[in-house]
């Protein structure tokens, strides 16, 4: 037997809650992680793979994204407001 545990029954009871406590954070947290690695593994395999094709988008030039401009700034552009 362990001699470094309390000797007393109440204090015995409160270190099994406390303990039971600690395993069930664990448990928790490896089952969080646990899911996180699936759903990591389950990313990776869904992933599309390369494109395959006779023609690459790097060899065909495009244009820059255009920009929107906000309705208040096109509206001052056009001289309203003054």
């Amino acid at each position: 037997m362990f001699d470094d545990l309390p000797p007393d029954l109440d204090r015995l009871r409160t270190l099994r809650v406390w303990h039971a406590l600690w395993v069930q954070r664990i448990d928790a947290k490896i089952a969080a992680l646990q899911r996180r690695q699936a759903e990591e593994e389950n990313g990776r395999r869904r992933r599309p793979g390369p494109r395959s094709g006779s023609s690459s988008s790097a060899s065909a030039p495009t244009a820059p994204p255009s920009r929107s401009m906000p309705a208040t700034a096109t509206w001052r552009a056009n001289g309203a407001g003054r």
